[in-house]
């Protein structure tokens, strides 16, 4: 076990020291083989295990630092430099700047007489604390023993400096010491031993820049084996596929594994010369002295590393979720948070340690969590809650973390805002309770056509129980033969393709073989990788069968419209011309193109155009039929027209339009001519009565017509003869009455009686 200061010697500093050493610490070094030893700020030696006594035996008496507890060691070290005890030089310097802070590792590779022999050591000294209040300090063998009466095969590297430029300054060491031109030091950079990074390359003037490479086809493949390899001359033919080898003229190999403390090879150490290797023994000497040295220095740089990346990734992963983390004190004393608390906190980390959380939280909140802080630390188990602020939900869990006692000495606090997923769970609530609501029927299947979900009216209007469609094929519900069926789906899927969607209609089956139709919407959609098919359905057999009666119905009523002489037109409140069905035999003003979605005052003059919206306006309002009769100039004549306007709609109205031209001309004529024959048995009476100027039927009916003031056009018209007999008519009974003018004549026949 330890070797103790206690009361019988040494200072008092050791004694205060003594007590810093705790048994577990003491119980763990004392089973290390190392030659460790714990010195206090002030370089005082307050513990050595039994293996460092054992060394102190062997090498105390060679000029080597005492080692008595106790003592100081630097003074040790100070004087061991003094009497030039076997390359010690530095090692005082070193521990200095250890137990200063300035260095966080010092290492020293010496020459040791020991009764065995001569023995290569390394020396080590790492802080304890931060700020250091003292240090580690070990002593291992990392070497064969030298051969008799040879040099020491390397420089003692004595540098204060760790991790790559310690491996560097090695690597160098080794290339100068051995005379070769080029030197090495790699790491392994995977797990199959395929690549290695080289951390140091030494050419012979300098550093190359560091690079990783595939081991296949090198020496170095055979190294990570575990090996010590050698290749003294010809290693180019050895490995034609090695072009570096080439390209730096290589003829001489030699390298060896570097192990970690669990022997794991983790990289390797060697040299490559121009020139076959005549000083085989001398150099692999060398190599295993200052792969041991550089052997652990590689792994405490590896396990930095890991160290400093899992603290990155440790902090990365504490800031990464969008949970708050805080660590508390028992009290409520922020000892650690992320960034998400400190955030929600209203704070920045570095403020918040230190700060009483309770202060930092609303009052009413403070309260709660104080509460749970209670009987947290009461019951020392977890416990999780839920909590709402207003438009935010959060999910709370208090961990206790318990000392090697079972009290409680601090509690983790994890706060998850789950706003998102509490709306997208109403969400999904919402969906389901309309999916369950709607009045169509949903289906949902994969890309086999299996059956996943439906909603209540899909059951229904398929005959089915809930759930009882679930996982069966959709072709169940099908009613088409297999071989249509297939060709259905064929052209629903290259849709799907094109465009993502189809519309159509399918003939389905319900459970009980009764044959329905619906119309249906199918679209794809993809969810993590996979492609779902989801189809909303309407059972349409009753529709369908109203539209074939309404068709049916459309077909008479279009035969009767085509058979009536009427032309229709549909307009709207604003006079916009909506639709048209012509008349059998009769032209509209103008082409359809021509007025259809124009308003009746871009189509007609303008006073029709007035009376027109007017009837329209009064049949939309009062519900009753309005009359207009107008005429239109149509190719050049004269065309009359009656319209009737009714609602037909709430803002649409029905004209019902007929060109009347050829009746009213027939009922004119038929007008004319009863006219006419009343005039003629008029003048047939008079005739018969007097008749002293010997005047014809012809003449006493113009006399008639002219005494009315009817024109010679006017007689015309009425008596369907032309404007030139007239005047003949006029001149005859001018000359038998002996009158001047027409007038005279008129005036003397109604003086006279002559007219009735």
């Amino acid at each position: 076990m330890w070797d103790r200061f206690s009361g019988n010697g040494g200072s008092k500093t050791a004694s205060r020291g003594l007590r810093a050493v705790d048994d577990l610490t003491a119980a763990v070094l004392a089973t290390l083989s190392d030659h460790v030893a714990i010195v206090d700020g002030e370089g005082n030696l307050i513990a050595v295990n039994k293996a460092w006594k054992s060394y102190d035996c062997e090498c105390g008496d060679r000029g080597l630092p005492r080692s008595d507890v106790g003592s100081n060691y630097l003074e040790a070290c100070e004087a061991a430099e003094r009497a030039g005890a076997g390359g010690f030089e530095g090692a005082a310097l070193g521990l200095q700047a250890v137990l200063a802070g300035s260095r966080p590792h010092f290492s020293l590779t010496y020459l040791c007489h020991t009764p065995t022999g001569e023995w290569w050591f390394r020396m080590t000294a790492t802080p304890t604390g931060s700020p250091p209040d003292g240090a580690v300090i070990s002593h291992a063998a990392v070497g064969e023993p030298a051969l008799a009466g040879e040099a020491p095969p390397v420089a003692a590297i004595a540098s204060v400096e760790t991790g790559e430029p310690l491996l560097r300054a090695l690597t160098e060491n080794v290339a100068k010491t051995i005379g070769a031109r080029f030197a090495f030091l790699s790491e392994v950079v995977d797990r199959r031993f395929e690549r290695l990074r080289l951390i140091a390359l030494w050419s012979g003037e300098g550093f190359e820049d560091s690079f990783e490479y595939d081991l296949r086809g090198t020496p170095c493949q055979d190294v990570l084996r575990g090996e010590l390899c050698v290749y003294p001359a010809n290693v180019q033919e050895l490995f034609p596929d090695d072009a570096w080898l080439k390209e730096i003229g290589a003829k001489s190999y030699l390298a060896i594994p570097l192990y970690s403390s669990a022997g794991e090879v983790i990289g390797h150490l060697g040299v490559i010369h121009d020139q076959p290797l005549d000083t085989l023994s001398f150099a692999e000497h060398v190599l295993r002295a200052i792969a041991a040295q550089a052997s652990p220095e590689l792994e405490r740089l590896r396990l930095v590393r890991a160290l400093q990346k899992s603290e990155r990734t440790g902090q990365a992963l504490l800031n990464a979720p969008l949970d708050s983390a805080i660590l508390l004190e028992p009290d409520g004393t922020i000892t650690d948070l992320n960034d998400v608390a400190a955030v929600r906190l209203g704070t920045t980390a570095e403020e918040a340690v230190g700060s009483n959380v309770f202060d930092l939280l609303p009052l009413e909140l403070a309260a709660t969590r104080r509460t749970a802080m209670a009987k947290v630390l009461t019951s020392r188990k977890p416990l999780r809650m839920e909590d709402e602020r207003p438009g935010m939900h959060f999910e709370t869990s208090v961990y206790p973390v318990l000392n090697p006692d079972g009290d409680v000495e601090s509690v983790a606090i994890f706060a998850s805002d789950v706003t998102a997923r509490k709306v997208a769970e109403e969400e999904v609530t919402l969906q389901a309770r309309v999916l369950e609501s709607m009045s169509e029927g949903v289906i949902a299947c994969d890309a086999d056509a299996k059956i996943l979900v439906t909603n209540p009216k899909f059951d229904e209007m398929f005959g089915y129980e809930r759930g009882e469609l679930i996982n069966q094929h959709a072709s169940v519900l099908n009613a088409e033969p297999p071989e249509e069926n297939a060709q259905v789906l064929e052209g629903i899927q290259t849709q799907l393709e094109q465009v993502g969607s189809w519309r159509g209609e399918f003939n389905n089956i319900r459970k009980d073989g009764t044959l329905f139709t619906t119309s249906a919407h199918i679209s794809a959609l993809e969810v993590s990788g996979k492609t779902y098919l989801i189809s909303v359905q309407e059972d349409i057999t009753e529709r369908k069968q109203a539209a074939e009666d309404l068709r049916l119905s459309a077909q008479r009523n279009a035969s009767l419209i085509d058979a009536i002489p009427d032309m229709m037109f549909t307009l709207d409140r604003r006079g916009v011309y909506l639709d048209f069905v012509p008349a059998q035999g009769h032209e509209p003003y103008i082409s359809a193109d021509e007025f259809l979605g124009r308003t009746v005052s871009e189509v007609l003059p303008a006073a029709l155009a007035l009376d027109i919206m007017r009837s329209v306006e009064l049949a939309l309002d009062t519900g009753r039929q309005q009359e207009v009769a107008y005429e239109l100039d149509v190719d050049g004549e004269k065309h009359e027209y009656e319209a009737r306007i009714l609602k037909s709609k709430e803002d649409e109205a029905l004209a019902i339009v007929r060109d009347v031209t050829a009746a009213k001309r027939l009922e004119r004529e038929e007008q004319l001519r009863r006219a006419r024959d009343e005039l003629e048995g008029t003048v047939e009476k008079v005739m018969l009565g007097k008749n002293p100027y010997g005047l014809t039927f012809r003449e006493f009916t113009v006399l008639h017509l002219a005494a009315d003031g009817e024109s010679d056009k006017g007689i015309a018209d009425q008596l369907g003869i032309s404007t030139f007999t007239v005047s003949k008519h006029v001149a005859n009974i001018l000359g038998k009455m002996a009158a001047a003018s027409r007038t005279e004549a008129c005036v003397r026949a109604l003086r006279e009686g002559l007219l009735s």
